[in-house]
């Protein structure tokens, strides 16, 4: 018997990329899965709907007025009639039997609430892969703390990367609406609090990156703010369910250090107080790096050697 999978994909103003994203869920190209692909306009102005209606007649076509992305998910989410979700943004693709792997991994872990896979960025017009110096480790016996332990050090796996049991998604609630920013680690972690999630080998999800919005770039004051309020969050409700351990602080405090160190030039305020929260959680952090960078460390602290790494940097680049 076949297994049913939902796929729900937000579209506002893209009627000229989603056109590739719904050539990757043909149903020929995934073997063995009964599709539904629910495609849900966000107030769209440039007549993709009309254009979608007219052309894909094998879509679930919903309309809303323009309430943003997770709002159209959580739309999608009560539309789905599969037993299985995949969130998947209007510009990205899958690879060919995409499916197929993550099903058979919830059959073997019936206990499992979401199954992820590989991914990658790629360029939005050379269409070539945009390298990354670190990828998420594919951990394949269910887990739960080893994620949540990611997640709080700034590692995630976007939503296009899961596959996910419809009644978990149902269960937490779908995505944060109310959210500017990471919604899908934020699902990740509330998923991670009711079950296990486990990770497979399988085809790829391939996400593409504009040039206004590169990986780990933040271009506003009021994003930064709220990936700390999240944070803080997330140590909040650790700690009321009684599972705040040390490893999750240092992750966390490791985390807004890094936050500090990119951002103290351009946001200072917030920057400071990601600073603050980070000595707060993990006092006796030390840097990771090369040999002279951890001399510097054990002599000055992690705080000021970054300080004096930038006077340096900059007294080369002026002698250059």
């Amino acid at each position: 018997m076949s297994s049913s999978v939902s796929v729900i994909i937000p579209v506002y103003n893209r009627v000229g990329l989603i056109v590739e994203t719904l050539k990757s869920l043909v149903s020929n190209k995934h073997q063995e899965i009964e599709l539904e692909v629910i495609v849900i306009d966000d107030g769209s102005t440039d007549g993709g709907a009309e254009l979608l209606a007219k052309e894909y007649p094998w879509i679930r076509l919903f309309s809303q007025e323009n309430q943003g992305a997770p709002t159209a998910r959580n739309y999608g989410l009560h539309k789905a009639k599969g037993e299985y979700i995949l969130y998947l943004d209007s510009d990205d693709l899958i690879e060919e039997n995409f499916f197929f792997k993550k099903i058979r991994a919830f059959e073997n872990n019936r206990g499992v609430i979401g199954v992820y896979g590989p991914f990658d960025y790629f360029d939005a017009d050379t269409k070539t892969i945009i390298p990354r110096h670190s990828v998420y480790p594919t951990i394949p016996t269910p887990h739960s703390e080893e994620h949540i332990k990611n997640l709080l050090g700034g590692w995630f796996i976007p939503c296009n990367a899961f596959l996910w049991r419809k009644d978990a998604l149902m269960t937490i609630g779908g995505q944060r609406e109310e959210l500017i920013i990471n919604q899908d680690v934020d699902l990740t972690f509330r998923a991670l609090l009711k079950g296990k999630i486990v990770g497979v080998d399988a085809p790829k999800a391939l996400i593409r990156q504009h040039k206004s919005e590169r990986v780990g770039v933040l271009n506003s004051e009021t994003k930064l703010k709220a990936m700390l309020e999240l944070r803080l969050a997330f140590m909040e409700t650790l700690t009321l369910n009684g599972i705040n351990n040390n490893s999750f602080k240092q992750a966390t405090g490791r985390y807004l250090f890094n936050l500090w160190t990119a951002n103290r030039k351009e946001y200072p305020k917030i920057a400071a107080e990601c600073l603050a929260y980070s000595k707060e959680l993990y006092p006796n952090l030390k840097l990771q790096g090369g040999r002279f960078l951890q001399i510097l460390d054990n002599l000055l602290g992690a705080e000021r050697t970054i300080v004096l790494k930038d006077r340096i940097n900059k007294l080369v680049y002026r002698n250059n």
